[in-house]
């Protein structure tokens, strides 16, 4: 961007009348085509601040991927990464590829003087965001993040005051986003109901043979299907921040921090099924005056085993930052370790499948007792935890230089 605030404002068409009594402004520019969007987002940048960004793209990425033989959207992005920042060339196919994001409406926001005493949160899978200040003031309890979109961030002066929230060890980050949960897997089938038990039996007219059979024990429950995977991180992408004149207060510094987004969680395994119920005891026999007992209920059926857990989701790389700030306060920005996102865990494994109910005892044949119920089926086992996702994202690099 330009150097000074109003000239910025300018070339984003906000009005300095409205921007000097005092208003914020944010406005939605139309990009028409990839080449607007790389003069945008480098106006401004002298020669030498592109070659370094250059030899910085091509070091992290190394050789590009063909764009014949990967389309990935992984690989797209790093090529187009290196046609916009890195002075790359753009292959015709990449740009065929791209083409249905164009027209691209890029989000600008412009303050003469702005205060936060709390998160600023600049947004999340936005196009683009650019950010035009004059004088920012950072109070304590105060953070600026942005989430899986590129960003354009420059500012006069930067006044930080105090610390940020609890629990946050940044003034500004960078950051990616963490992958979908993995939804979780179908429950087994229950199982199907054991056969009935033989019918007693009379050995000759009038006299009592065989008791009803008992009947059969129910069958086991179908396993709970496997979790779903969770999904891929969203990667954090390219920020530029300018500080034109300079960063004071107390402590009168910015800290700064990238990471790209995790892998999703897996999903739960499915529940494993109940277990079959037991089939019915046989019926006793009637015998003319004698009758045989009914048979026993046969043992429900054990419950099915849990499905395993969903794959957890790799972790997505992250793009770099670049940050200018003015000649001898190199010293003013503290540049955080560089935090990989991890691969998401595996998913929790099913719940056991609930054990079959017995079945019923057969009525008895003439003055005999019915057969008793049987037992109920045994519990199934948990599933199998799922597995961790592949890979993690190496975060990308954060690099300052005097401008």
């Amino acid at each position: 961007m330009k150097s000074t605030f109003h000239d910025r404002a300018r070339a984003l068409g906000h009005s300095i009348e409205a921007l000097e009594s005092g208003a914020e402004i944010t406005s939605t520019i139309k990009v028409d085509d990839i080449d607007c969007l790389r003069t945008l987002l480098l106006d401004g940048a002298p020669p030498d601040v592109r070659e370094e960004r250059a030899e910085a793209i091509f070091t992290r990425l190394g050789p590009l991927p063909d764009p014949a033989s990967d389309g990935s959207e992984t690989g797209i992005l790093a090529r187009v990464t290196a046609f916009i920042y890195g002075d790359a060339d753009l292959d015709a196919m990449d740009r065929e590829r791209t083409k249905h994001l164009f027209p691209m409406y890029v989000t600008a926001i412009s303050a003469l003087n702005k205060t936060i005493n709390s998160p600023w949160d600049l947004g999340e899978s936005l196009n683009v965001m650019i950010v035009n200040l004059g004088t920012l003031t950072m109070e304590a309890g105060s953070s600026i993040f942005i989430k899986n979109t590129p960003l354009q961030f420059t500012v006069d002066n930067v006044i930080r005051n105090g610390a940020p929230p609890p629990n946050v060890n940044y003034d500004i980050a960078i950051l990616g986003v963490t992958g979908i949960a993995g939804t979780a897997g179908t429950g087994g089938g229950t199982g199907g109901v054991g056969g009935a038990g033989s019918n007693g039996t009379c050995s000759s007219p009038g006299i009592a043979g065989s008791a009803g059979g008992k009947g059969s024990t129910g069958a086991t429950g179908g396993t709970g299907y496997v979790g779903n995977p969770g999904g891929d991180g969203k990667p954090s992408l390219s920020a530029t921040i300018v500080v034109t004149t300079g960063i004071t207060g107390a402590p009168g510094v910015l800290t700064i921090m990238t990471q790209s987004g995790a892998g999703g969680t897996g999903g739960t395994g499915g529940t494993g099924g109940t277990g079959g119920q037991g089939g019915p005891g046989g019926p006793g026999a009637t015998c003319g005056c004698e009758g045989t007992n009914g048979g026993p209920g046969g043992n429900g059926g054990p419950g099915g085993v849990g499905g395993t857990g969903g794959t957890g989701g790799n972790g997505a790389p992250g793009n770099d930052v670049y940050v200018t700030v003015p000649p001898g306060q190199l010293s003013k920005i503290i540049k955080l370790p560089p935090v990989d996102a991890p691969a998401g865990i595996g998913g929790q494994g099913g719940a056991p499948g609930s054990k079959g109910p017995a079945g019923g005892g057969g009525g008895g044949g003439k003055h005999a007792g019915s057969g008793g119920g049987g037992g109920e089926g045994s519990p199934g086992t948990q599933g199998n935890h799922g597995a961790t996702g592949g890979s993690a994202g190496k975060a990308g690099n954060i690099y300052v230089k005097e401008g």
